[in-house]
């Protein structure tokens, strides 16, 4: 401050215009505190969201208490254009800084799913309608479907042993192509055409000419030598019926 002499007032220096930003940053960056309090609150992110739309919904279910300046912050922390869509969980009260991470990192809510070795299709249709939230029978009549097998690049006629028993982890929401292809990938990774080559003809299949990954004791020893290569996932124990047990995550990359 400094003394008017020609009035022998005090008055104020004005902030410069170019400091508003980075003081609004400071008052803003205390705005919440940590990861929050209570139990966590799941919302949902449609892809294709703006920012506003995304703050409107936690203002709403009691995360943030302010809207407007929760999209002012994340404007100048330049988040609001990087949202990923997803579900997520946010305890009310969260920072700022807590929520823009996890919604720009795509920190989303995780699913699990457990594909043991041994079972048929018509057992892991449930499963994985239970993931994607479709009906169990049109999940199982899509695994059955030959065109499938073609769709994801493996011998057929159906998707009966092609998809590979391991544990693995999933954004919730997930939808079933993005399932059938990490398992058939997963697969094809594990098993080779060269490791066919080499297992002879007393492991083809009877009726496809492909091991079977779910053929239970008979296919057994050729998944085992499959899962000791690097970088391929355990499978699933054999008699691990209820998903318990031994597995290794597979998270889809």
């Amino acid at each position: 401050m400094r003394i008017d002499r020609t009035g022998g007032r005090r008055r104020r220096f004005p902030i410069p215009r170019s400091l508003f930003p980075a003081v609004l940053l400071l008052t803003l960056a205390g705005c919440g505190s940590g990861d929050g309090t209570g139990d966590a609150v799941r919302f949902t992110v449609p892809r294709g969201s703006g920012m506003s739309s995304v703050a409107d919904t936690l203002d709403r279910r009691g995360i943030i208490g302010s809207p407007g300046i929760f999209k002012a912050y994340a404007r100048m922390k330049g988040q609001a254009a990087r949202l990923q869509p997803g579900v997520y969980e946010v305890r009310p009260g969260a920072s700022f800084d807590v929520i823009l991470r996890k919604l720009t990192t795509g920190d989303v809510v995780k699913t699990r799913l457990v594909i043991p070795e041994g079972w048929e299709l018509r057992r892991i249709a449930p499963r994985l309608a239970a993931v994607t939230g479709q009906p169990a029978d049109s999940v199982l009549s899509r695994l059955m479907d030959p065109a499938q097998a073609r769709k994801y690049g493996v011998p057929g006629p159906t998707l009966e042993g092609y998809l590979y028993p391991a544990t693995y982890v999933f954004p919730m929401g997930v939808g079933l192509d993005a399932i059938l292809r990490e398992l058939t990938g997963q697969y094809k990774r594990a098993w080779t055409p060269q490791m066919r080559a080499r297992a002879g003809p007393g492991h083809e299949r009877a009726r496809g000419g492909d091991a079977g990954l779910h053929r239970g004791k008979g296919g057994q020893g050729v998944v085992r030598a499959a899962h000791h290569r690097p970088g391929v996932p355990q499978p699933a124990a054999a008699g691990d019926a209820a998903g318990g047990g031994p597995h290794r995550a597979v998270r889809p990359g």
